[in-house]
């Protein structure tokens, strides 16, 4: 068995936009809410067994496809072209929220004046017109749309510490695992002036920590497209994983995790861990090339993770729209089910509707 793993191909694995598509669909899942109580945060929550959820997975893979794709721009055009077109990449996505961000404030006034106000989708202090440009400009977002703006923030950053990590190597990535320790270690007001580190306001959490499971995915992918990435022993690595996994979910049951190993805010060290392990587990047991990916609905689910731009801003309003309707209908278990299916639908139909229009758009000379 040779000692590293052979130079990728040009071709884009299925997997990642799978499981990033998945993620999508539970990410809009599990932020529909309907008008009664269902568990202890008042609303289906898909079945976590892992310290990590969907947020976790989206912003891991994003830096794997992201490490794949900008690594050859940079190398195919240089790095100059390779950071225009990854900023081109956030402006595009900051558009997708400014106007996911117009759509659901729409619908907020509108299902204001029928007197319909949900639980948890609601404007910010100051109003409608607050809300919007809160949201638009990243400051002060109305509820859910931080995690896109993390994101968004993620994308801006990505063509500079590519650039570094393909200049300094794992000295970067040293760096990016350094800063997430420090938010993670310190608290914030031992960190002086630099309290602002650890803020987690407006963002899906603190993006000093955050930025490290990004980066981290960029680095496994250039490693990996470089030919440095070791051959691990199958049966032994998973087993590992598979132990790995046990280990945390008996430690958690037994509140053995002190401290804040799986706080989402600062990406808890757990939290990377078995989303690693999970991560390897996959990798192993799915190939790319697998029978799988020709069904319609894994088609389906891997358009939205391909089409993830669009997808994310589809999401938003989706379970806004559903939300709402939920309290306008007084929805019950039936209803309720009905519309994660709609809002589910929304998202795959964005996918198809993307895809639909780039094959019709006139290719551009590379």
């Amino acid at each position: 068995m040779s000692s590293a793993s052979p130079p990728q191909t040009s071709t884009r694995d299925p997997r990642l936009d799978l499981f990033r598509g998945i993620a999508l669909l539970a990410i809009g899942m599990n932020h529909c809410y309907p008008p009664y109580g269902i568990a202890d945060r008042g609303h289906y929550q898909l079945l976590q067994v892992f310290a990590f959820n969907f947020a976790d997975v989206f912003v891991f893979i994003s830096g794997l496809v992201c490490g794949l794709v900008y690594t050859r721009v940079f190398e195919r055009e240089g790095v100059p072209a390779g950071i225009r077109k990854s900023l081109r990449r956030a402006l595009s996505l900051f558009v997708v929220n400014a106007v996911a961000a117009a759509a659901c404030v729409g619908m907020l006034v509108g299902f204001a004046q029928l007197g319909v106000t949900a639980k948890a989708h609601h404007f910010v202090e100051g109003g409608a017109l607050a809300s919007l440009v809160g949201t638009v400009l990243l400051y002060d977002p109305i509820p859910f749309f931080n995690m896109l703006n993390l994101y968004i923030l993620l994308l801006a950053l990505l063509p500079f510490g590519l650039a570094a990590y393909l200049k300094l190597g794992r000295v970067f990535l040293a760096a990016s695992f350094g800063l997430w320790a420090l938010v993670n270690l310190v608290s914030a007001d031992a960190l002086g002036p630099f309290a602002w580190l650890a803020a987690v306001h407006p963002f899906f959490g603190v993006p000093a920590a955050w930025q490290f499971v990004f980066f981290l995915g960029v680095a496994i992918s250039v490693e990996r497209m470089q030919g440095h990435f070791p051959e691990l022993p199958v049966a032994t690595t998973s087993l590992l994983a598979v132990l790995v996994l046990v280990a945390g979910d008996f430690a958690a049951q037994e509140h053995w995790a002190i401290h804040h190993f799986n706080r989402k805010e600062l990406a808890g060290l757990a939290r990377i861990v078995d989303l690693l392990a999970v991560s390897y587990l996959i990798s192993v047991g799915i190939r790319p090339t697998a029978k799988l990916f020709s069904l319609f609905w894994v088609e389906a689910i891997t358009a939205c993770g391909r089409n993830s731009l669009v997808v994310f801003g589809v999401t938003l309003v989706a379970c806004y729209l559903a939300s709402l309707l939920a309290v306008a209908l007084d929805a019950g278990v039936i209803g309720y089910a009905l519309l994660l299916g709609m809002a589910t639908a929304m998202n795959l139909a964005a996918a198809r509707w993307r895809i639909a229009w780039l094959d019709g758009k006139p290719s551009r000379p590379r």
